[in-house]
């Protein structure tokens, strides 16, 4: 008997449709379609969620200390005489 039944020597013809790891099925397209669709909804709800969790829950009000008080114009400095030097 021979106990090498799974080992051969010559070369096993295949027909070339046999011959590929894999077939042009279309449903791996399918699934990674349906896995970008379930993403997209998945982080557009997270995003509407963020937006209403961090939304105020009253418009915001400016701090007082950003308020600047209404001063008058101050008048230009003129020039004046006190003010230039002497030559000594």
């Amino acid at each position: 008997m021979n106990d090498k039944r799974d080992t051969r020597d010559e070369p096993v013809e295949l027909p070339p449709g046999k011959a590929r790891q894999g077939t042009g099925s279309p449903r791996i397209l399918i699934l990674l379609v349906v896995s970008l669709l379930l993403a997209l909804v998945y982080w557009w709800g997270v995003d509407l969620y963020r937006g209403i969790a961090l939304a105020p829950d009253e418009p915001a009000q400016e701090p007082a200390t950003t308020q600047q008080p209404d001063y008058p114009p101050s008048s230009p400095v003129l020039p004046d005489e006190s003010l230039q030097r002497s030559p000594d």
